[in-house]
C-alpha cells in the first residue's frame, strides 16, 4: 500500500494513544506498521479505533516517549511485509548463525540492504531498519519540511494559551533596576549622573542582575505580552550595566506652534516669528510631554526582507542569535529602526535567514523567545517583531487619549492619532488626522471606532490595534487585501508604557518659562559671564519669547544665553534651581518620567499589600502643576461695593461661604472647582482664604462660589483699590514623583509690582504677609528633607537675593519661622511629593467585602513613610504630629459599602461605614486624618478608592469630635464635626490604577 499521511496528530507524552485531529480516516493503517512524527523515532503500531469523540485514534505497540506533540504532520510506512520476511529469515537463521551473524548486525546499524541465508540455501535480500527509517523521514520531509521549526499551528495555540492565562496585554516581568533615588518603580531608571553626550534624551529599561540591588524581577529584562504574543524587550544595547535604551525626541526650542483647534503644527524660521503666531489656540510648544511605548507586528522573511533579529526586537545590537553571528542591516533605511522620526542613531542588528544554513536556523529556532514559525500552508517563516518608539507630545500638555481601555483613539489632542509603522520602512510623519488619504490608526479595544476592525479582528485590554481607512476616512472591508499593509493579516499592535515630561532649551525663567535650562548673560560685554534668572539688574524679563531669542557671542545686550542648559555644558551652566538639562531624562518632577503606564499583564490580586505600601509612602504620585496668579478686585468688578457678599440671584449660602466676582470669563482663568483662592484687603492686612466650589457666568464677568475657612457675616470686605485675590489655574500640565516645588510669600500688591512675577508662577501661594515681626510660615507641600532655598527681593525686584535656609526649618511642623521686612517677597524651593490621589465619585467595590481594606489613621509629621504623604493628598494639609500615638489601623465594624457583586455589604445603604473609637494622641493645631481603602475597576482597571475625613482636636473638650462613621460621598464637601469643628471630607482615587482585572465572565 502507499503511505498514509495525516496533516495533524497530537499525542502526550506516556500515553499510546496519538489522536488524528485532521480527520484522515487510517483504515489503510496495520498492526506492524511504523508511525513517524517530526523530530521523533519511529514507533510501532498495534490497532487505529474510534474514541468516545468520535476521533480517529492510532494505538501505538508502547507507550510514546518523545515529549507532547500537538498538531503535527504524521507519516505511516507499510513496513510490515518488510518486518515479516526480516523475521522469517531470522527464524530460520537459527540453523545458520554463522552465516548471518554479520547480516543480523548490519540490518540494525546500516542503510542499504542486507541478505540473509535461508535454511534451504536460498537468500532473502531486506532493507535495514535505518534504511526505512531514512526512507520514512525523507518521505516526512518532503511533506513537512524543515522540521527543527515551529509551525503557525502551535504558536497560535500558544498564544491563544497566553490570552487566556494573563488579565490583559501588559508586562508579565517588569526587569530589574538599580533600586535607588533614580529609579521609576521596578525595571526602569534614569542615568545616576549625566556627563556624556550619549545620555541625551535617553533613559533605561532592564539591568544585569550581578548589577541590580533590586532583584524581586524573575528577569533582567522586562517581558511584555502583546495579544498574547510574549516578547522579551531587550536591545543589548548595553549602558551601565542596562539592557536598552530608550531614545526620545529631542526637545523644544520655541520655533514650533499647534493649534489645538485644526491639529496644525509648523516650525518657523525663529521664535520671534513663532509667538507672533500665536492667537488663542495656536500656541507655541515650550512645555511638551513625549510618549513611548512597544509596537508589535507580524512581518514575513522574504527575499525582499531575509533578516531574523534577536528576541523579535528589531533594534536589538546583540553580536549573534543563538552563536550564529548577527551583522548591522544596512539594506534598511535607518527610519525602519528609528525610535522617533529623525533618529539616526538606532540601527539593527540580524541574521540573514536566507543565506543561513539549516543548522544554524535551527539554532535560532530552538529557542521560541525569537518568535518566529513556519507556515506550511504557505512555504514561509515569520517572525513577530518589536519596535521601540518614542513620540513628541504635538501640542503643550499631557497626552490626553492614552490608555487603551477608553473609547478613543490612541492620540494627542482633539485628533493627532498615532499612526502605525509596522513593517513599513518610514512613515512620513508619527502623527495625522483620521481623514488624512490611507494613514491608519490606532484604536482600543473600547474604542468607538472599533468599527474599522482589521481582518485579523483581533482586540484585547491593554493593547492598542492598528486599522486602515481609505482616502474618504472610512475603514477598510474585512476582505480588502490593503490591511495587510503595515504588518501580515493586519497584526500590528501598541502597548503604551508611559511618558515622560521634557524640558526646553530656552532660559529658565519662574513665570515665563519654568521649563526652560539655559541660563542669562547678566553683563552685555563678556560672553561668558552667564548666571540666574535673578543675577543682574537690568535683565528686566517680561515675556516667554525673551526666554527664547537666545543671544551668541557676538551679542552686545543682556538676555537668554545660547551657551548653557545642556548635559555636555555642566551643571554649573544651568540656568535652573535644580540644576536640571533640557537633554537629560529624569525619575521624576521637572524634565522626568511622568505617567508610568507599564501595568502588569496578570490578575490584580494583593491590593492590599499595595495599599500598605501606599500609606508607608512607597509610591510615585503625580498631580496638576498649577499656576498661581494674582489679581487685583476693582469696584466696577464687586457685587454692591463688596468684594464679598452672601447671596446672588436669591441663592443661600451656609455661614462659611460667599460669593466673589474675579471681572473676567472662567474659561479665560482656566480655573477648576477644588482650586484655592485666597483674598486679601492689603489696607487691613486681613486674609480670607478658600476653595472654588461653583461658577456663575454674567455677561461681564464669572462669579466664583467658594468655601471659606474662616470667614463671617460680619469681616466681608469692601472692594477697593487695596483688595486683591489669588488664585491657582490649571494649565494642563502635571508633575511625578519628587519634584522642586515654589511658594511664593508675600503682600499681593507686592507681588504685582515684582516685574519677574506679577504673571504668575508655576507653584502655590502661602497666604501670609512679612511684616517685620517673627512668624510661622507653613508651606503648602510636604518637606522632603530640612533644606530650603530662597530667592527675596526688597525693592520690588530691582535686585533679588538667593539663601540656602536652615534655620527655623521645622521639617515636622512643614514650616519654617523667621522675621521678615515688611514688602519683603519671597521665592520658596524645597524638594517634594506629587499627590497620591485625586478627587472622585463614589464607585462599588470590586469583589464583594474582599475589596474593602481597613480603617487607617495618622497625624505622624516627622516622617514621610507613615502615612504623611497620603494624608496631604486627601485633606491638602501636611500632618504635623511628633507625639507619642501618631498612627493606627483599625478594623471596621459595619461595612455599610455598596459591591458590584450583587453581595451587599453589612448595614448597606441603611448605615454608613462605621469602627472603633480613634486612640491616636491629640492636641490644638494637630492635622490629622482618617480613611478607608476600597478597591473598584472602571473599564477592566483596578484602582484604589478612599473614602476620607480630617480629624480637628479640640483641647476644650479633650476629643477628636469624631463619630466613627465615614460619609460615602461623590466628590469632598466641608462640614463639621461633633465638636462644631469644620472639617474637609469626601472621596478620592489613587492617580494611577494598580492594573488589570481578570474578567473569566
Amino acid at each position: 500500500m502507499a503511505e498514509y499521511i495525516a496533516q495533524q496528530v497530537s499525542v502526550v507524552n506516556g500515553s499510546n494513544a496519538v489522536i488524528i485531529e485532521s480527520g484522515e480516516s487510517p483504515e489503510v493503517v496495520r498492526q506492524g506498521d511504523f508511525l513517524f512524527i517530526t523530530g521523533s523515532d519511529p514507533v510501532g503500531i498495534n490497532r487505529t479505533y474510534i474514541n468516545s469523540n468520535s476521533q480517529h485514534v492510532i494505538e501505538l505497540s508502547k507507550n510514546w516517549s518523545n515529549g507532547n506533540k500537538s498538531n503535527q504532520p504524521a507519516i505511516v510506512l507499510p513496513t510490515t511485509v518488510e518486518f515479516k520476511s526480516a523475521a522469517a529469515a531470522l527464524k530460520n537463521a537459527n540453523l545458520l548463525v554463522n552465516d548471518n551473524f554479520v547480516a543480523m548486525q548490519d540490518w540494525q546499524t546500516k542503510t542499504g540492504t542486507v541478505t540473509f541465508v535461508n535454511i534451504d540455501g536460498t537468500t532473502t535480500t531486506v532493507k535495514t531498519l535505518k534504511q526505512i527509517e531514512s526512507e520514512a523521514q525523507a518521505q516526512l520531509d518532503t511533506y513537512h519540511p524543515h522540521p527543527w521549526a515551529m509551525r503557525k499551528g502551535e504558536f497560535e495555540a500558544i498564544r491563544k494559551s497566553n490570552r487566556l492565562k494573563y488579565a490583559a496585554s501588559g508586562v508579565i516581568h517588569f526587569g530589574l533596576h538599580s533600586g535607588d533615588d533614580n529609579s521609576i518603580n521596578e525595571g526602569l531608571q534614569v542615568y545616576s549622573t549625566l556627563t556624556s553626550a550619549s545620555q541625551k534624551h535617553n533613559f533605561l529599561s532592564g539591568r544585569s542582575r550581578d548589577e541590580s540591588s533590586y532583584a524581586e524581577s524573575m528577569t533582567e529584562s522586562p517581558i511584555l505580552n502583546i495579544l498574547g504574543v510574549e516578547v522579551e524587550f531587550n536591545l543589548d544595547a548595553s549602558a551601565d550595566y542596562h539592557k536598552t535604551l530608550i531614545r526620545l525626541p529631542e526637545q523644544e526650542d520655541g520655533t514650533r506652534t499647534y493649534d489645538s483647534a485644526t491639529g496644525t503644527s509648523v516650525t518657523h524660521a525663529t521664535p520671534a516669528i513663532a509667538f507672533a503666531s500665536e492667537t488663542e489656540t495656536n500656541k507655541v510648544v515650550i512645555n511638551r510631554y513625549d510618549m513611548w511605548g512597544v509596537e508589535l507586528f507580524l512581518r514575513e522573511i522574504s527575499e525582499e526582507d531575509p533578516w531574523v533579529y534577536k528576541l523579535g526586537c528589531i533594534q536589538n545590537r546583540s553580536p549573534n542569535i543563538e552563536g550564529v553571528d548577527s551583522q548591522d542591516v544596512l539594506s534598511k533605511p535607518a527610519s525602519y529602526f528609528a525610535w522617533y522620526k529623525g533618529d539616526t542613531l538606532t540601527i539593527g542588528r540580524g541574521v540573514n535567514w536566507l543565506e543561513s544554513t539549516e543548522s544554524e536556523k535551527a539554532k535560532i529556532s530552538a529557542n521560541p523567545k525569537h518568535n518566529i514559525y513556519f507556515d506550511d500552508s504557505t512555504g514561509k517563516f515569520y517572525q513577530w517583531c518589536a519596535r521601540g518608539r518614542s513620540l513628541a507630545g504635538a501640542g503643550n500638555g499631557q497626552w490626553g487619549s492614552i490608555k487603551s481601555n477608553m473609547s478613543t483613539p490612541l492620540l494627542f489632542g482633539i485628533d493627532q492619532r498615532v499612526k502605525p509603522q509596522g513593517s513599513r520602512e518610514t512613515i512620513p510623519a508619527p502623527l495625522g488626522r483620521y481623514d488624512d488619504p490611507v494613514v491608519g490608526w490606532f484604536v482600543g479595544v473600547n474604542s468607538n471606532e472599533n468599527r474599522f476592525t482589521a481582518k485579523n479582528d483581533i482586540y484585547d485590554l491593554g493593547v492598542f490595534s492598528s486599522v486602515r481607512t481609505n482616502s474618504s476616512g472610512t475603514g477598510l472591508s474585512s476582505e480588502s487585501n490593503e490591511n495587510d499593509y503595515y504588518a501580515i493579516n493586519s497584526e500590528c499592535h501598541f502597548l503604551v508604557c508611559g511618558t515622560v515630561e521634557r524640558l526646553n532649551s530656552g532660559s529658565y525663567h519662574p513665570s515665563y518659562n519654568s521649563k526652560g535650562t539655559r541660563p542669562w548673560r547678566y553683563n552685555p560685554n563678556i560672553y561668558s559671564v552667564i548666571g540666574k534668572w535673578y543675577q543682574g539688574v537690568d535683565l528686566n524679563v517680561n515675556s516667554s519669547l525673551m526666554c527664547f531669542e537666545l543671544l551668541t557671542q557676538s551679542d552686545e545686550k543682556l538676555g537668554a544665553s545660547a551657551y548653557g542648559g545642556g548635559i555636555e555644558t555642566g551643571p554649573a551652566n544651568s540656568g535652573r534651581p535644580d540644576g536640571r538639562f533640557y537633554d537629560g531624562v529624569y525619575a521624576s518632577g521637572a524634565g522626568g518620567v511622568s505617567m508610568d503606564m507599564r501595568y502588569s499583564a496578570w490578575d490584580i490580586s494583593d491590593w492590599q499589600e499595595k495599599s500598605l505600601k501606599i500609606k508607608k509612602g512607597d509610591y510615585r504620585g503625580r498631580e496638576k502643576d498649577l499656576f498661581t496668579k494674582v489679581v487685583k478686585i476693582t469696584p466696577e468688578n464687586a457685587q454692591d461695593g463688596k468684594l464679598l457678599w452672601t447671596g446672588s440671584d436669591n441663592t443661600s449660602l451656609s455661614a462659611n461661604m460667599g460669593w466673589i466676582s474675579l471681572g473676567t470669563s472662567k474659561d479665560n482663568l482656566s480655573l477648576e472647582i477644588g482650586s484655592k483662592i485666597h483674598a486679601f484687603d492689603s489696607s487691613t492686612g486681613k486674609y480670607w482664604s478658600g476653595r472654588i466650589a461653583n461658577f456663575q457666568a454674567t455677561s461681564s464677568s464669572t462669579i466664583c462660589r467658594v468655601m471659606f475657612y474662616n470667614w463671617t457675616s460680619g469681616e466681608i470686605p469692601l472692594a477697593s483699590d487695596t483688595t486683591y485675590v489669588v488664585f491657582s489655574q490649571n494649565l494642563g500640565l502635571e508633575v511625578s514623583g519628587k519634584y522642586s516645588h515654589l511658594d511664593v510669600i508675600g503682600n499681593p500688591e507686592n507681588i504685582l509690582a515684582c516685574q519677574d512675577i506679577r504673571d504668575g508662577w508655576y507653584g502655590g501661594y502661602i497666604p501670609s504677609n512679612p511684616d517685620g515681626s517673627e512668624k510661622k510660615y507653613i508651606f503648602n507641600k510636604p518637606f522632603f528633607n530640612n533644606t530650603l532655598t530662597t530667592i527675596h527681593t526688597d525693592n520690588l525686584g530691582t535686585n533679588w537675593v538667593v539663601a540656602s535656609e536652615v534655620e527655623g526649618v521645622n521639617f515636622t511642623e512643614n514650616s519654617k519661622r523667621a522675621t521678615w521686612p515688611v514688602g519683603r517677597v519671597i521665592l520658596c524651593y524645597y524638594l517634594t511629593s506629587a499627590n497620591y490621589t485625586y478627587e472622585s465619585n463614589n464607585e462599588a467595590v470590586s469583589g464583594g467585602i474582599s475589596g474593602i481594606g481597613s480603617v487607617y489613621i495618622s497625624s505622624r509629621g516627622n516622617t514621610n513613610t507613615s502615612g504623611r504623604l497620603l494624608g496631604v493628598s486627601l485633606i491638602d494639609k501636611v500632618p504635623n504630629s511628633s507625639v507619642n500615638v501618631r498612627e493606627e489601623h483599625i478594623k471596621l465594624k459595619k461595612y455599610g459599602l455598596r459591591t458590584d457583586t450583587g453581595e451587599l455589604s453589612s448595614d448597606y445603604p441603611t448605615a454608613p461605614p462605621s469602627h472603633d473609637e480613634i486612640n491616636i494622641d491629640g492636641f490644638d493645631e494637630i492635622v490629622a486624618y482618617k480613611c478607608l481603602d476600597y478597591i473598584t475597576q472602571d473599564s477592566g482597571m483596578a484602582y484604589i478608592n478612599y473614602a476620607f475625613s480630617e480629624l480637628v482636636y479640640d483641647s476644650l473638650s479633650e476629643s477628636w469630635g469624631d463619630d466613627f462613621k465615614f460619609s460615602i460621598i461623590d466628590g469632598t464637601q466641608f462640614g463639621t464635626d461633633d465638636n462644631n469643628k469644620q472639617k474637609l471630607f469626601g472621596t478620592h482615587r489613587l492617580v494611577e490604577p494598580l492594573g488589570w482585572i481578570k474578567n473569566d465572565k
